[in-house]
């Protein structure tokens, strides 16, 4: 079985570059810090960019019942979903920094 790939930000601030995942069930891991939204999304043709559902995290405020994981817009975050192979990034809404993982776990 070939797990272990895991692409990490440190300080991610704005969308990324595009990166390639293999495929399979992932993770997407954040310390939200002070923004207030993390995206993956895939793209077909490498300029469009389209939201991947299942490894959506977004923090949201009490009582608005937005986002796919309920959160805080403080508080860390993990979720984990298949994705197909292909071509990736990261998108990011607010201002501030986030550390960001996304590790392929099986």
């Amino acid at each position: 079985m070939d797990v272990g790939q895991a692409v990490r930000f440190e300080a991610l601030t704005a969308s990324t570059e595009a990166f390639t995942l293999k495929g399979g069930l992932y993770s997407l891991i954040v310390d939200i810090g002070a923004i207030t939204s993390v995206a993956l999304e895939v793209t077909l043709d490498g300029s469009t960019w389209l939201p991947v559902p299942s490894l959506q995290t977004a923090a949201v405020v009490a009582g608005d019942g937005g986002g796919n994981l309920a959160m805080s817009l403080t508080a860390d975050g993990m979720r984990t979903g298949l994705v197909p192979p292909g071509q990736y990034r990261l998108t990011v809404g607010g201002a501030g920094t986030a550390v960001v993982a996304v590790v392929r776990i099986q």
